[in-house]
């Protein structure tokens, strides 16, 4: 008679887990509504889903390694080329392209937007724990405005990219 394995649940868990689990399935709903709503602009890039901003990091990568250890050598070993035509010139002219043209592709890369400030009320805290207020977001939103993309980046790594192409060439 003492054994507890075979006792039923108590009355109303089975109801409190399906409810549970029914508001689980209705916030992943809004969030997958709230992602397919979003803008899809065909000139952003969204850094979470694209491949071939992997690929482009990984080869500017690259070629920032080739610079940081061929510059110093070039300019502590190498004369300077006398020419244009010069191999190294016009590889390192190349470098600078790309550079410059990673300086473009950041104009159109979308980036997380800052999440908003944390209150801690503990009414907020009972209600969602009751279930009557929803839980906060956990997907991540990007920011779509070109306009933002091109503050964001110009506030940022502009400045130390700008100096960097114009020091190399």
């Amino acid at each position: 008679m003492g054994d507890s394995k075979g006792a039923a649940p108590p009355p109303g868990a089975e109801d409190e887990k399906e409810k549970q689990l029914s508001q689980q399935h209705m916030a992943m709903r809004e969030r997958i509504a709230m992602l397919s709503r979003q803008k899809k602009n065909p000139m952003l890039v969204d850094p979470r889903t694209s491949k071939r901003l992997s690929y482009w990091d990984a080869f500017v990568g690259l070629l920032l390694v080739y610079t940081a250890l061929l510059t110093p050598y070039e300019v502590a070993f190498l004369p300077v080329p006398s020419d244009a035509r010069n191999a190294r010139f016009i590889l390192n002219r190349l470098v600078d392209l790309f550079f410059v043209v990673d300086m473009c592709v950041q104009l159109v890369v979308m980036y997380p937007e800052p999440p908003e400030a944390v209150s801690i009320d503990d009414r907020q805290t009972s209600l969602r724990r009751s279930g009557v207020l929803k839980p906060p977001q956990t997907t991540i939103a990007m920011v779509t405005s070109h306009r933002a993309i091109a503050c964001h980046y110009f506030r940022g790594w502009f400045l130390v990219d700008l100096v960097s192409v114009l020091t190399l060439i």
